[in-house]
Formats: C-alpha cells, structure tokens, sequence
C-alpha cells in the first residue's frame, strides 16, 4: 500500500524529443532556472518514491508520484 499524488497539466504538454532531459539540472525551454523539475525528483528519491510522467494524454501531461509504505 501506499500514496500516489496526481499532478495534471492542461497545457501543450511536453515533446517526446525534449522528455529524457526534463529531470536533468538547469533544462529549461521556458529560459526558467532548469532547478524546478530536477530539486523535485531530487526530494522525492530522497524520500523514496518516485515520479512517473504520462505525456500519452490527449493534451497536457501528467506526473505521478509515488511513495510507497
């Protein structure tokens, strides 16, 4: 048993091409800080969980993360 926490977009959601490197330290396509993303997966490994993208949405995308007990 454990908890899994959705977080859904509805925006353009995110290109294939662009996917392995969202996670990756200082990636941004918005000329952002890169940190966002990457200090999120960071705390939740910390933690033990782990976040899953569904990008197969027919618009948006969608991150899961999971913890278990």
């Amino acid at each position: 048993m454990g908890l899994d926490l959705h977080v859904i977009d509805d925006g353009d959601g995110i290109l294939d091409e662009i996917l392995p490197h969202i996670f990756d330290y200082r990636f941004s396509t918005t000329g952002g800080g890169g940190i966002g993303l990457y200090y999120a997966k960071e705390i939740v490994s910390k933690m033990r969980g782990k976040i899953i993208v569904n990008n197969k949405k027919s618009s948006g995308v969608e991150f899961i993360i999971s913890f278990s007990k």
